[in-house]
C-alpha cells in the first residue's frame, strides 16, 4: 500500500462505530443513499453471495480516499491489506459502510469531514479541509477478500512455523558447508568466520578510512547473487558492478562486512562467512537471498586510504 501526502491515512482508515444502516433522510449527493446515522453510500457492484464483512475482519482490496476532489490516499491498481474492522467513534462513519459490504462489492462511502475532524488533532486533517463547509471524505472501496480474526491467527501461526523451519534448514546448511569445506577456523562470538587466504602488507582497514574492495557474494549452495567481477556477473546473469568503494563506518552495509573487514590490510584476500544475524536476518533481501540465509563473500582489499 503506497503512502501519500498526509498523516491522515492511519486515523481515517480505522473502522469506526457500528450503527444502523437503514435508510434515513434523502442524500444530497447525487446517486447516493443516506442512512439514518448520516452515512452516504453508493454500491457500484454488489455480490450478495459473497462473504459479508464482520467486525474484526481483515479487508483486502483497493481503496481510494479523497476529501471532495483532493486525493489523500490510493492503492488502486495495487490491491493489498487495507484495515481491520474495529469499533468506531461516531455515527455515520466508515465502519457502518464496510459492514454492509460483501466480497466482490465495489462501493463509495461519503462521510462528514467535520465529524472526522472532531476525532483527530488539527494537524491530522489535510490543508484543503475547511471546517463548517459541508466537506465530505469519500472512500472508494473495491473489496477483494475478507479474512476473519481466527483465519488471521491461523495464517500467522503457519507463517511463524514456516519461518522457524527455514531458520533450522539454514542452520543445518551452514553446518554442512563448514564440514564439507574442511573449515577449521573459529568463528567470533556472533558466528562470523574470517578466513584469510593472503595477508596484505599495506595500511589496515579502520573506521574513517576510505577502502576499495573487490568481492563475490554467494549462498551456501553456491548461488552467486552479486559480484564486482564483470566476467562472473555476466556468467551468472547479474548486473555488473565495480569494486565497492566506501568510507568505513559510514556505509550502509550489513554488520558482517563491517566486522569482517576490520583490521585486514591492503592487499589481503579473505573469505567471510556471515551468519544471518549479521546479514539480512528473517527478511532476506531481494529475490535471491532468502530469510535467515548465511552469506559467503570472497573479498580482496584493493586499497586503504
Amino acid at each position: 500500500m503506497k503512502q501519500v501526502v498526509y498523516t491522515l491515512s492511519c486515523a481515517l482508515l480505522c473502522a469506526l462505530m457500528v450503527t444502523s444502516c437503514h435508510r434515513g433522510p434523502k442524500s444530497d449527493i447525487e446517486g447516493f443513499t443516506k442512512t439514518e446515522s448520516g452515512l452516504h453510500y453508493r454500491f457500484d457492484t454488489q455480490n450478495a453471495d459473497g462473504r459479508q464483512v464482520q467486525k474484526g475482519d481483515l479487508l483486502n482490496g483497493e481503496m481510494l480516499l479523497r476529501l471532495d476532489n483532493d486525493t489523500l490516499f490510493s492503492n488502486v491498481g495495487d490491491p493489498g491489506n487495507l484495515l481491520v474492522v474495529t469499533d468506531g467513534r461516531f455515527d455515520g462513519d466508515l465502519t457502518e459502510g464496510l459492514l454492509m459490504m460483501h466480497e466482490g462489492d465495489k462501493a463509495v462511502f461519503a462521510i462528514d469531514a467535520d465529524k472526522m475532524a472532531a476525532q483527530l488533532q488539527p494537524n491530522q486533517m489535510p490543508p484543503s479541509y475547511k471546517n463548517g463547509t459541508n466537506m465530505k471524505l469519500y472512500y472508494e472501496v473495491n473489496l477483494v477478500s475478507v479474512k476473519s480474526a481466527e483465519e488471521m491467527a491461523a495464517a500467522k501461526k503457519e507463517f511463524e512455523q514456516k519461518m522457524e523451519s527455514m531458520k533450522g534448514e539454514q542452520k543445518k546448511a551452514l553446518e554442512t558447508y563448514i564440514s564439507e569445506n574442511n573449515i577449521t577456523a573459529t568463528p567470533n562470538d556472533e558466528g562470523l568466520y574470517v578466513i584469510v587466504s593472503k595477508k596484505g602488507n599495506g595500511p589496515k582497514v579502520e573506521v574513517g578510512r576510505r577502502i576499495k574492495v573487490a568481492y563475490t557474494g554467494y549462498l551456501l549452495n553456491g548461488t552467486i547473487f552479486d559480484s564486482s567481477n564483470k566476467e562472473v556477473a555476466q556468467q551468472n546473469g547479474l548486473e555488473e558492478h565495480d569494486a565497492l568503494e566506501f568510507v568505513v563506518g559510514q556505509a550502509n552495509l550489513i554488520k558482517g562486512w563491517d566486522d569482517g573487514l576490520m583490521g585486514l590490510a591492503q592487499g589481503s584476500k579473505a573469505k567471510l562467512i556471515i551468519p544471518e544475524n549479521l546479514a539480512y536476518g528473517a527478511k532476506g533481501a531481494g529475490e535471491m537471498i532468502p530469510p535467515y540465509a548465511t552469506l559467503v563473500f570472497d573479498i580482496e582489499i584493493l586499497s586503504v586510504q
